[in-house]
């Protein structure tokens, strides 16, 4: 009964996402978005050839379950590729070591497009604020999406140079 129960619990914490990632070298995506389907099927596309690669999609806004079926309506052809969905606080620390943001290849900060554009700004701001505090990625990459032209210089003082700062 023991092993039943913790073999039932283990399995009831994959299904809710409650387990780290444990994978390196992965591409990272912060924030489920509209456009976030579209982009893992490019992401799926681009990695065709190697094999796929593992990609990370976290949210704060959404759930596990709301991302997966979101992907699957979406009718993703993963191509090789292994989807994994998180949920989190982006600018919790914790949050983003228990989806191995620190070794990430790639880490894509996407923007809430409904919002205000400022408050886009500082949602990203933020966010890499916390991982270029860390030193994160430690061998990657950051993009990430500025929306207001005169926060752009302040995207590049924070990202440094492992930062590509994409205009909305």
């Amino acid at each position: 009964t023991l092993m039943q129960d913790g073999f039932n619990s283990s399995m009831e914490k994959l299904r809710k996402g409650e387990s780290p990632v444990i994978e390196s070298g992965h591409i990272m995506i912060i924030g489920y978005t509209e456009q976030t389907t579209a982009l893992l099927q490019e992401l799926c596309t681009a990695h065709k050839n190697s094999g796929g690669t593992s990609i990370v999609v976290f949210s704060d806004t959404h759930t596990k379950s709301e991302m997966d079926a979101g992907i699957v309506a979406a009718e993703v052809q993963t191509m090789g590729a292994m989807i994994v969905t998180r949920c989190g606080k982006p600018h919790s620390r914790s949050d983003l070591r228990h989806v191995a943001a620190h070794t990430a290849k790639t880490v894509i900060l996407l923007p809430k497009i409904e919002e205000e554009m400022d408050s886009r700004d500082a949602f990203m701001l933020r966010t890499l604020i916390i991982l270029r505090g860390q030193g994160w990625p430690f061998n990657g990459r950051i993009v990430a999406v500025c929306s207001v032209i005169r926060n752009y210089k302040l995207f590049q003082d924070v990202g440094g140079d492992v930062t590509d700062i994409v205009m909305v």
